[in-house]
């Protein structure tokens, strides 16, 4: 019945939306927006990053990430770039979409570019353009991407925030879909001794500094962060190796172990941007790296990317929580806001008593021939989310994805 209700519901949105589908003009104006459409970032790279510096958006849409995932994967994942730019009357940027354009059950569907490998899926917003595009608007420009883009039938856009800085999302005007991804963020001070001590249990603390001491009788321990380009790509590669081994035993597929993401976040590492700062933390004893995590800032908010602990005997120390910590510690130091601590669950961001970042996925056709394929997406979006709530049965069916998704990646690998 749910799924007779959706294919209704959306059947309609596409018969209102037949003339505006039927449009060609190259440069419509929306809003008060002229919409351009670029196949490449590099192509407004100036007016991005001058653009970003003011806007409401998230790591994921700046210019810094989105060039490098550009240059490295997109293309490998047959990702077609697609950068929807709305500027005002006087030619002022008001906004960027960095969609890309995917094959999804044999037809074209419009996405967040590296949708499935950024934390957020999100735009780039000036605060008086995120009021203005209700949902009409949103509509619309969906709609006149569909009439530049033939073949494309439906947008399944996820992992999108309901609010950024104190702004609802655009998006969240048009019908959501649930998106199961859970991710955690908590606001920082700039005493981190005092946000140590409310946020981290005295039995915690207490725990750690015997094991950081016990460790340190019989060996040389170091926590650092990387400061050369080579010291963070070090880092990096042990990180993957433990990774690796993390992932192995867990039986789930190993992102990093693909050329093109390995490159990619080289490419972010390495690279020189004054809008994103990379922190790269590990734990040293003796001569071994036995934890890295690596953070990325953007405007205010220090965002945790990835973390990696050792196999070995040493791991009972629980060295990420030590590098974590000092990461943090960073981030107060620099003035940063908040730190996001990424999607998933794990016992380290549940010590850090955060909140929930609400997200959702929105799922349209962009013509008739997407209804079925819009209904699809959104059945299986609600059915991942019911399911679960039942941790053994989604234990289970993860397992078979993971194992699917290992053969793909298995498959790509040169």
């Amino acid at each position: 019945m749910q799924v007779l209700r959706t294919i209704g519901h959306l059947a309609a949105v596409v018969l209102t939306r037949r003339e505006q589908v039927a449009s060609r003009d190259p440069h419509r104006t929306i809003a008060g927006y002229t919409i351009n459409l670029y196949t490449r970032p590099d192509v407004i790279a100036e007016q991005w990053r001058a653009f970003e510096v003011t806007s409401v958006g998230t790591l994921f849409q700046s210019f810094a990430w989105v060039s490098a995932w550009c240059r490295n994967v997109s293309a490998t994942l047959g990702e077609d770039p697609l950068i929807v730019v709305g500027v005002d009357q006087a030619e002022q940027l008001a906004f960027i979409l960095p969609f890309a354009i995917v094959c999804r059950f044999g037809t074209k569907a419009l996405t967040w570019l590296g949708q499935r490998h950024s934390g957020y899926g999100f735009g780039l917003y000036r605060r008086d353009a995120m009021e203005r595009l209700q949902g009409a608007a949103i509509h619309a420009i969906l709609s006149h991407i569909a009439s530049r883009c033939p073949g494309l039938t439906v947008a399944h856009l996820d992992k999108q925030p309901l609010e950024w800085a104190g702004m609802r999302n655009p998006f969240a005007a048009l019908p959501m879909k649930p998106c199961s991804i859970r991710v955690s963020a908590f606001d920082l001070g700039t005493d981190f001794n005092t946000l140590y001590a409310t946020k981290i249990s005295s039995k915690r603390r207490g725990d750690q500094r015997r094991m950081l001491n016990q460790l340190a009788r019989n060996s040389t321990v170091i926590i650092a962060f990387a400061t050369t380009s080579e010291e963070r790509v070090e880092a990096f590669e042990v990180l993957r190796a433990q990774k690796a081994a993390q992932l192995a035993a867990l039986g789930r597929p190993n992102s990093f172990a693909y050329p093109p993401v390995n490159a990619f976040y080289r490419d972010i590492l390495t690279g020189q941007d004054d809008h994103v700062s990379v922190e790269v933390g590990f734990m040293r004893v003796d001569h071994e790296v036995i934890a890295v995590d690596i953070a990325m800032r953007f405007q205010n908010r220090v965002y945790g990317l990835s973390r990696s602990i050792t196999a070995g005997p040493l791991r009972r120390y629980a060295p990420g929580r030590q590098v974590n910590w000092h990461l943090v510690e960073r981030a107060c130091q620099r003035n940063a806001t908040i730190f996001d601590l990424g999607p998933g669950e794990a016992s380290y961001k549940d010590e850090w008593k955060g909140y929930a970042v609400p997200l959702f996925a929105t799922i349209t056709p962009l013509c008739r021939r997407g209804l079925a394929i819009a209904a699809l997406l959104a059945t299986g979006a609600q059915a991942k989310a019911f399911l679960k709530r039942y941790p053994r049965i989604w234990h289970v069916l993860r397992s078979i994805v993971h194992r699917i998704q290992r053969n793909a990646e298995a498959r790509r690998m040169p």
